[in-house]
């Protein structure tokens, strides 16, 4: 399977200012006019990007500067537009969706738009970039599955979790290691870390599905979980794992964290409407230590008392 790169010129660029609203330590970034906004990525400068979608239904991508100022990014003759990439040198990676209904993936570097498409693919998506342009995604292939891939300068690399029915690999940091998530034949999804060739499986404990989603420069990872309370965000830290809420919200999704441990994502209220979040000092790796600490030790009380009560259950006759 080769990776078909071709390049134009992206000039569908328009730009706009609005205000942020901020609480709890938290940043709510909605993009005017529009009825649903994700934040996907952050690079170091903390400029973010992300998609927002329309009261027509169009769906756009977009970038956001620290001063405020909204760039649209627009794929030429696309349905849909979504960036999910951004780095140092203000390149984005994201995909698009054709007239045929096809997702492709593509990348803009340096003002020049370049259309990445596995051959032989129905769809492709370039989901991160890290600060050498390295892309990171997936495709699907025949059989209809998902295969996580890397695209360095010119080289394709696939990847694919061992055992796995389908891989895709969300972020990438500037060391080249990979996150992402990956399925079984029991169809459930964790999520996982790669580096120089090996998988280290990530999962959030007593968790029905776990993704991780964004990995910075100092391996701190991000992403999201279920459990029976519902679906919420995730930072994972010196193999301590610390959970957060946007204040209030139905569901919250962490997407990608920057080398300076600002984290991005979205997050649904109770009115069904998405929102883009950005978050800085939510949580200390003491306290997260402190919660994994309690954690265990509930688990340890919970374990000696049923065995307390195992042995002073009277024999059976």
């Amino acid at each position: 399977m080769k990776l078909s790169i071709n390049s134009t010129l992206l000039l569908t660029l328009s730009f706009s200012v609005t205000e942020i609203a901020v609480a709890q330590g938290f940043t709510q970034v909605d993009f005017p006019s529009s009825i649903q906004t994700t934040l996907q990525a952050i690079n170091r400068d903390g400029d973010v990007a992300g998609a927002f979608t329309l009261r027509s239904g169009q769906t756009l991508g977009f970038t956001l500067d620290s001063l405020g100022i909204y760039r649209t990014v627009d794929y030429p003759d696309a349905t849909e537009t979504q960036v999910s990439g951004f780095n140092l040198h203000d390149s984005v990676s994201g995909f698009y969706r054709d007239e045929n209904e096809r997702y492709r993936g593509f990348r803009v570097r340096r003002g020049e738009l370049a259309s990445l498409d596995m051959d032989g693919a129905a769809h492709t998506r370039a989901r991160a970039l890290n600060d050498r342009s390295d892309v990171v995604g997936d495709y699907e292939d025949s059989a209809g599955r998902l295969r996580g891939f890397m695209l360095r300068i010119a080289t394709f690399r696939p990847v694919d979790y061992p055992g796995a029915i389908e891989t895709v690999a969300r972020d990438v940091n500037n060391f080249g290691h990979i996150v992402g998530s990956y399925s079984g034949e029991d169809g459930v999804m964790h999520g996982f870390r790669f580096e120089a060739d090996e998988f280290e499986p990530i999962d959030i404990p007593g968790a029905s599905r776990t993704f991780v989603t964004g990995i910075n420069s100092d391996e701190d990872l991000v992403g999201g979980f279920s459990n029976e309370s519902g679906d919420h965000a995730f930072l994972y830290r010196d193999g301590v794992f610390a959970t957060f809420d946007f204040p209030e919200a139905v569901s919250t999704t962490a997407t990608d964290i920057n080398d300076g441990g600002a984290i991005v994502g979205f997050f649904e209220d109770s009115r069904g409407g998405t929102h883009g979040f950005i978050a800085e000092g939510l949580i200390t790796l003491d306290e997260a230590r402190i919660r994994e600490e309690e954690r265990a030790a509930a688990e340890a009380r919970g374990a000696q008392e049923a065995r307390e009560a195992l042995e002073s259950s009277p024999p059976e006759p």
